[in-house]
């Protein structure tokens, strides 16, 4: 796969919560728009070592890194949860850092998926991605993507 830049902007290949969104998914980089922040969200279980985790990364425009943040706990947890348990720590810090326009990414399809499901799930993970939900809407110019 090779590397292409746009005359025009530099971010992963994008899509809207909502919406017929052509090339979701696309491993493209290009750089996203001023005065917009993006958030990479990952987690990673590891079973022999009975521990999960997730961690995020908020990078400005140029790609500089602003802030990170990790997270880890004894346990098991399927990896789907600990994805959703990532993006919903990234919202909660976007919040209370009071930034205004931000994409959140995923390598998760199900959790995008779920985010844009109209059904409610009964499991912790259908639990976390309604709180997910809740932040989510509160915000006026924030994007959810799979990339």
């Amino acid at each position: 796969m090779g590397f292409e830049m746009s005359s025009k902007a530099s971010c992963w290949r994008t899509t809207r919560l909502y919406g017929d969104n052509p090339g979701e998914g696309d491993e493209q980089w290009c750089a996203h728009e001023e005065n917009n922040y993006k958030i990479n969200v990952d987690a990673a279980t590891f079973v022999e070592k009975n521990r999960f985790g997730y961690g995020w990364v908020l990078r400005d425009a140029r790609g500089q890194v602003l802030h990170a943040r990790t997270r880890s706990w004894s346990g098991y947890c399927e990896p789907v949860l600990a994805e959703a348990l990532g993006v919903k720590e990234a919202l909660s810090w976007i919040k209370a850092s009071k930034i205004t326009k931000v994409t959140i990414e995923t390598d998760s399809l199900i959790v995008v998926q779920a985010f844009r499901s109209s059904v409610t799930f009964t499991s912790p993970f259908g639990c976390c991605i309604k709180k997910c939900k809740r932040m989510f809407f509160r915000f006026n110019q924030c994007l959810f993507m799979f990339c």
